[in-house]
């Protein structure tokens, strides 16, 4: 259980990388990043999954898209792509976030920095190589840059001092 939410984990049999978790405590693992994935990395992507349903993500994004669509409809043009870029910016944040529950977690542990670095290597695994992503992606994707992404974890595990 996480914040109250009994969680329930599946592993869909897929050659996609990916994973995913809904309000619910759904959280959904694609084959593919688990035959790809050593165990530390395999265990902070579930840690961000978790931080997903644990800081209620799915929720919070709900009412933001919920609100820019009321906002979509009145406007114009103008108006809707600031609105799209607004959210999507939402959304990075909320990935973030989720970046940062895992590494918390995992920083908890023995060997804490070495596991939580985990989640910059799972990073680099997954990426579709967006380092380079353009403007477009940058102010509508909903994952931040994976450059970004570990940079922030990398700096958070420096900045845990002495943990276990």
């Amino acid at each position: 259980q996480v914040g109250g939410q009994t969680l329930n984990y599946q592993v869909y049999k897929t050659k996609d990388m990916n994973a995913w978790a809904m309000p619910n405590g759904c959280v959904r693992v694609y084959s593919a990043l688990i035959d790809r994935l050593n165990n530390d990395e395999v265990r902070a992507v579930l840690g961000h999954e978790i931080g997903h349903v644990a800081l209620r993500h799915s929720v919070q994004q709900y009412r933001t898209n919920r609100g820019v669509a009321i906002a979509l409809s009145a406007g114009d043009l103008m108006q809707q792509v600031a609105y799209s870029a607004i959210s999507a910016q939402y959304s990075q944040a909320l990935e973030t976030e989720a970046d940062n529950y895992s590494v918390d977690l995992l920083l908890k542990e023995p060997n804490g920095k070495q596991k939580a670095l985990a989640m910059a290597s799972a990073l680099k695994k997954i990426s579709t190589g967006d380092a380079d992503s353009g403007i477009m992606q940058k102010m509508f994707g909903d994952h931040p840059d994976t450059s970004k992404r570990i940079k922030n974890v990398e700096d958070r595990v420096a900045a845990a001092g002495n943990v276990k």
